[in-house]
């Protein structure tokens, strides 16, 4: 089961809030992704490359851009009741580095893809150690 795991905190914003608001938050809190919510169900993400590409370089008002106009929606999320394969089988087909999880549809987390490799490895190896 993914609860098993510890989530990573990260930024989060809702659909309507501007550019300018969700970067000066970004800069200071020094995160790389920010999950879009909606209704504190996970909507989309945005990432410093979407920020760059998809606003700054339109030239547009920063204040006038919402998170919903530049975020990626494709976002995949997982309950934290599922087995961490799905999460994983997720990740690696679409080489994403993390997953978002909820509980009850509320986003709670991201799943990190390094974390989750190296939880089952090291569970995998003490299965392993006790059969000797």
């Amino acid at each position: 089961m993914i609860k098993r795991f510890k989530l990573v905190r990260c930024m989060t914003c809702g659909r309507k809030d501007n550019i300018h608001k969700i970067v000066r938050i970004a800069k200071r809190k020094k995160d790389k992704v920010i999950i879009v919510l909606d209704n504190k169900k996970p909507f989309g993400v945005i990432t410093l490359s979407d920020i760059v590409f998809k606003a700054v370089a339109s030239g547009r008002n920063m204040r006038k851009i919402k998170a919903e106009e530049i975020a990626s929606k494709d976002i995949y999320y997982l309950d934290e009741k599922e087995d961490e394969c799905k999460a994983y089988m997720y990740m690696l087909t679409r080489n994403h580095l993390f997953c978002s999880i909820t509980r009850n549809e509320k986003f709670i987390g991201l799943l990190n893809l390094s974390d989750l490799i190296k939880k089952s490895v090291a569970d995998h190896c003490s299965r392993i150690k006790r059969k000797k």
